[in-house]
């Protein structure tokens, strides 16, 4: 997996993911983790919103929601994925994440 940071025309700055891809004669998969706010829809990405099929995301029953996280998994080599809708929801959740695993690794064992 690569994580940098690459320069993008005049607009400056674009982080981009590269997981390893399994098979090595194969160009790594690159995604743009920069920001969502440096795409702006076309009209075929505007008609495939208003036509998707949706449901409850937060009890796991929309289906495109469900079909992204698979596709994103595969992609990936990842067991699962999960949809965060903002950059502002994916920070919290790394930020929450590495400060238990940092002190779940102070905590010391329990002895009877």
């Amino acid at each position: 997996m690569i994580l940098t940071r690459a320069r993008h025309g005049v607009t400056g700055f674009i982080m981009v993911y590269a997981p390893v891809p399994e098979d090595p004669r194969l160009p790594p998969v690159l995604i743009n983790m920069f920001s969502e706010t440096q795409t702006r829809p076309s009209p075929a990405m505007r008609e495939a919103m208003a036509s998707a099929e949706v449901g409850d995301e937060q009890m796991g029953a929309d289906p495109t929601v469900n079909a992204l996280c698979e596709r994103v998994a595969n992609l990936l080599g990842k067991e699962s994925a999960v949809f965060m809708p903002s950059g502002t929801i994916c920070n919290v959740a790394a930020t929450l994440t590495a400060g238990l695993a940092t002190r779940f690794s102070r905590m010391k064992p329990l002895t009877s």
